[in-house]
């Protein structure tokens, strides 16, 4: 049996620590990374699935 993925973004601010954590309920990692995509809003995010790192998606300033 595979486990489904839990997929998290976290919003990095400017000094490296995190502003905010959300929850991404996504069945593959190409939905969640445009998910995570729109939450940046001007941020870095990090993508997570449990311990594994998918993307990091630096910030647009």
């Amino acid at each position: 049996m595979i486990d489904r993925p839990v997929y998290r973004a976290f919003i990095i601010a400017t000094n490296g620590s995190i502003l905010r954590g959300h929850v991404l309920d996504c069945s593959t990692d190409q939905i969640a990374l445009q998910r995570a995509e729109q939450l940046a809003d001007g941020c870095a995010v990090e993508l997570w699935d449990r311990t594994r790192r998918i993307a990091v998606l630096q910030s647009a300033n």
